[in-house]
């Protein structure tokens, strides 16, 4: 039912305020007929186009009270006969009441609206005004329902959907922490999260992964796995985060390039006193090159899910005993609900960490993302509901850097 505005690219803070420019910076407009403004979902607000006021006061007010009225107190058919001709050609209302009760289904009920944005022009040279209105569920989780309204109060464009705003945890504590741009919007950009007023030098822990083309956080659908190890500044630990750059990739060994400069960046800091890193899945498949690179600097590396094996595509061989440091302490995490990695990776990080003499813990009802389920989980999850990562490991982990630490 939903769908981001041209050039959004999904990302945005907030779905209601999505403003991105035209990434060619041009003013370029599309064609519009009048026809194409009532379809649903067709087009979102032109986040280039220059709006005047909106001579019609009345539109936010009426908006509120009809989202009210159709999504609180379920008065569907009322709502669905405000919608223009065009638009019902589009959707029935039963397939509409059946898309609010699929998202009831997934969400709870809608117990009340928000406030609504400022109505903006449709398009130039054309009456239609569109803005978003905000509503809640039960749980306080923010929604949008946005919609284009004529001067005759007749409705278009409707869309409705959660807004992508990440929910901090109970087990983050949001004053203790300080979130630093180490590189400002730069490439590389890279994200240092310390713990805030923190007198003299603290540990750090630099996360990795290989989900190339995911934003800092790791965000997907309503998921923000990598913020969720902020937990470890607010225990006094620090955590370095970052983004794959292109330079990372001229030397066909991404991994272990896009590692060294987020270690290169924690070394620069006087507040930091010893480096460990956090191998995710594949990350683990750089694990000799990274430790060679950096020579007694590693304190200790957490593996999550790690890989042994490599994938088929020729680019990394499978790892051996040889490849797994002697010296360095290693915690190995494994989750049961891990459907990514193949369940032999684990059983030869086991067997060698065995050998090596090292802590393995592994969590029957987590995922690979260390997301706990009562149940498997499925992929399509991950888009619907939010998770966050399990404090129980993120305990462990920080448990486990102090230890080493002294």
């Amino acid at each position: 039912m939903t769908q981001n505005p041209p050039h959004c690219d999904g990302n945005c803070q907030n779905c209601q305020n999505c403003q991105h420019p035209h990434p060619d910076g041009q003013e370029e407009k599309p064609k519009i007929t009048p026809e194409m403004l009532n379809e649903i979902g067709q087009f979102g607000p032109l986040p280039w186009a220059e709006s005047p006021p909106c001579p019609y006061p009345w539109i936010p007010e009426y908006a509120i009270e009809i989202v009210d009225k159709c999504f609180v107190k379920g008065d569907i058919t009322y709502f669905y006969s405000l919608w223009t001709d065009y638009a019902k050609k589009f959707m029935t209302v039963t397939d509409f009441g059946r898309t609010i009760a699929h998202a009831v289904q997934n969400y709870g009920k809608f117990v009340r609206v928000g406030t609504a944005t400022e109505p903006k022009l449709r398009a130039e040279g054309l009456d239609i005004w569109i803005l978003n209105v905000q509503m809640f569920n039960a749980e306080d989780i923010e929604f949008f329902v946005r919609m284009s309204v004529t001067p005759e109060k007749q409705i278009g464009d409707i869309q409705f959907g959660r807004c992508c705003i990440y929910h901090t945890p109970e087990y983050i504590k949001p004053d203790r922490i300080e979130r630093i741009e180490l590189n400002g919007k730069e490439d590389p950009y890279i994200v240092l999260t310390k713990p805030k007023n923190f007198q003299g030098q603290f540990p750090c822990a630099v996360f990795i992964h290989t989900l190339i083309q995911k934003d800092v956080d790791l965000r997907m659908g309503f998921c923000y796995p990598a913020r969720d190890y902020e937990f470890l500044p607010s225990v006094n630990i620090g955590l370095i985060r970052g983004e794959y750059f292109p330079e990372a990739f001229q030397n066909n060994n991404p991994i272990c390039d896009y590692t060294a400069k987020l270690i290169e960046y924690t070394l620069m800091r006087d507040d930091v006193s010893k480096v460990f890193l956090i191998l995710t899945m594949f990350s683990t498949l750089a694990i000799k090159q990274i430790v060679a690179r950096f020579p007694g600097i590693i304190s200790g590396i957490v593996l999550i899910n790690p890989c042994w094996f490599a994938p088929p595509d020729g680019r990394h061989k499978n790892l051996t005993i040889d490849d797994v440091p002697k010296d360095i302490p290693l915690l190995l995490i494994g989750g049961g609900y891990d459907f990514v990695m193949n369940p032999k990776d684990f059983k030869a990080w086991e067997v060698a960490l065995k050998i090596r003499n090292q802590e393995i813990v592994f969590y029957d009802k987590l995922d690979h993302f260390l997301f706990s389920s009562p149940n498997p989980p499925m992929a399509e999850e991950y888009s619907i509901f939010e998770k966050h990562v399990s404090d129980v490991p993120l305990r462990k982990i920080a448990q486990w850097i102090r230890a080493h630490s002294d």
